[in-house]
């Protein structure tokens, strides 16, 4: 069983009572697995194929951050002793197990942690399916929600417009707008954003959008 395949019940089970569910999302430089939502209540839940040192260190880093904090496992791995299941229920950290017809039980119930830091402004809707709970890869990013604003924003200039006045235009993760003129510009010119072009015209910058499907 791949960690994609142990997330995906997760979610729907999740989904079924009444949680809004986002995947591989980023939190202070680190990327949970599942955060999901359910009005201001969040809950954190990483998927592993196997029990180990590794994700409870994982999980134990992630108290303080979401009001319920949980594993995911298959449900043949061994919870080795009463020690683990003890140091879940201790430290209110909750467990699922799923079998290999993709059910989910729900193994140790999660405590609610009231005292949490707001993680809901890391959240975003693209999290719902740019990349898979568990894939570890094409996580959705601070610049990809810059270049998603930008290839939307200059469809609305077919006849083009100031760059410097485009960039007062969109948001952008960037702290200054020197930074963002001249990182952006980069990254238009390389290809690296598409879907938009910079022309030099009287020694002034345009930006125009470009029909990528020609």
């Amino acid at each position: 069983m791949k960690e994609t395949d142990l997330a995906k019940p997760i979610i729907f089970y999740l989904e079924e009572h009444g949680w809004s569910v986002y995947q591989e999302v980023i939190i202070h430089g680190r990327i949970a697995d599942i955060v999901a939502t359910f009005g201001k209540l969040t809950w954190i839940i990483e998927c592993k194929t196997s029990l180990s040192l590794k994700l409870l260190e994982q999980i134990y880093g992630w108290r303080g951050y979401a009001n319920y904090i949980s594993i995911a496992i298959p449900i043949k791995s061994n919870f080795g002793s009463s020690f683990i299941e003890t140091f879940l229920k201790n430290d209110g950290i909750g467990a699922f197990t799923v079998n290999e017809y993709s059910e989910v039980y729900k193994r140790i119930e999660p405590k609610l942690n009231r005292k949490v830091i707001g993680i809901s402004k890391f959240i975003k809707p693209e999290h719902k399916f740019w990349a898979e709970a568990g894939s570890q890869k094409g996580y959705f990013t601070p610049f990809q929600q810059t270049k998603n604003n930008i290839q939307q924003a200059i469809k609305g200039y077919p006849d083009g417009i100031l760059f410097n006045d485009f960039l007062k235009k969109i948001k952008y993760h960037y702290r200054t707008e020197s930074t963002a003129r001249s990182c952006l510009r980069k990254w238009i010119d390389s290809g690296v954003i598409k879907g938009i072009k910079i022309i030099n015209q009287g020694n002034r910058l345009f930006v125009y959008p470009i029909d990528n499907s020609k």
